[in-house]
């Protein structure tokens, strides 16, 4: 976990896929906007 660029142990790659399938089961909405320099924001909206 924490920033891209000082940490030293690599992910799996999971963590969207889990919170989209949770925020489908549960009829959340996911938005993304860029996050300019570089990468994105994910908000997640429970109804």
């Amino acid at each position: 976990m924490g920033n891209e660029e000082t940490r030293t142990g690599k992910g799996t790659g999971l963590g969207l896929y889990i919170v989209k399938y949770y925020a489908d089961l549960l009829g959340a909405e996911i938005t993304v906007d860029d996050n300019v320099p570089r990468g994105a924001v994910f908000t997640v909206v429970l109804k």
